[in-house]
């Protein structure tokens, strides 16, 4: 198994971590171990399958003996023509592929979103508003004043931040637009005084305001499946149970009245 992400350095670090079966005696157990950070030095498919490759040589693992794989669903590594994924199974097999299923949950939420344009407006929204504090030390101080819980960014990719983001805006609107009324009317800065009127205006949008509900109700579902895939005494009955549990609680959610008093 493994997972590449940048670390603090901006680098793109790939973790490398096998799972086998221990047997002793009559008793097999299944073992899962960390072995190694990598650090990549290419992104395509081809790339990351050779690096892949030559570090299980170094390890003394043998890709013969590997009988499945498992990385996250991005093309370079899912891909069914070009990705690692590919390319392993062309040189065994019997090395199955199994994706990440909360990567899986995650792209599925992003390309959602990313196909609606009252999504993408909010979200852009929310990061503004972020953004426009987060950019100013002043500024800071003036939204910590008002809010006791820190704003949060909406993270284009993590769709547990975006939770985290649009419950941390929702459950302190009132005392955000006070410190963007605080701006407002005291910043020495023109284009300050400009951007906290504009966004002022926006977060009271009855429509923001809506849609800003509506995805928390959403978010705290998907949130929440997403937690418990993760657990590592999930088992694969669950994990579907969960699956389904979500999609059809996303559907009612569409045919219901909404109750958001």
């Amino acid at each position: 198994m493994f997972d590449c992400t940048p670390d603090v350095s901006h680098t793109e670090q790939m973790s490398q971590v096998i799972r086998y079966v221990k047997r002793t005696g009559d008793v097999c157990e299944i073992k899962e171990s960390f072995i190694d950070f990598i650090e990549i030095a290419g992104k395509t498919g081809e790339d990351i399958c050779q690096q892949i490759l030559e570090k299980l040589g170094v390890d003394d693992l043998d890709i013969g003996q590997c009988r499945g794989q498992s990385y996250d669903n991005g093309s370079n590594m899912a891909g069914i023509h070009k990705g690692v994924e590919a390319r392993i199974a062309e040189r065994n097999e019997l090395a199955e592929f199994v994706p990440c299923l909360a990567h899986s949950l995650n792209l599925v939420g992003v390309h959602s979103a990313s196909s609606c344009q009252e999504a993408i407006n909010l979200f852009g929204l929310i990061q503004k508003v972020y953004c426009f504090f987060v950019g100013s030390t002043t500024r800071w101080d003036i939204m910590k004043k008002y809010v006791k819980t820190n704003l949060k960014g909406s993270s284009q990719t993590r769709w547990s931040a975006k939770h985290v983001a649009v419950n941390a805006l929702l459950n302190n609107l009132p005392e955000i637009a006070e410190a963007l009324e605080e701006v407002k009317q005291t910043s020495h800065f023109s284009e300050a005084k400009y951007e906290a009127g504009y966004l002022l205006t926006a977060i009271k949008n009855f429509k923001f305001i809506l849609n800003l509900t509506i995805w928390a109700n959403i978010l705290r579902e998907i949130n929440r499946v997403n937690i418990e895939i993760q657990k590592e005494d999930i088992i694969l009955a669950r994990s579907v149970a969960l699956m389904d549990g979500l999609l059809k609680t996303l559907q009612k959610m569409r045919h219901i009245q909404w109750n958001i008093g």
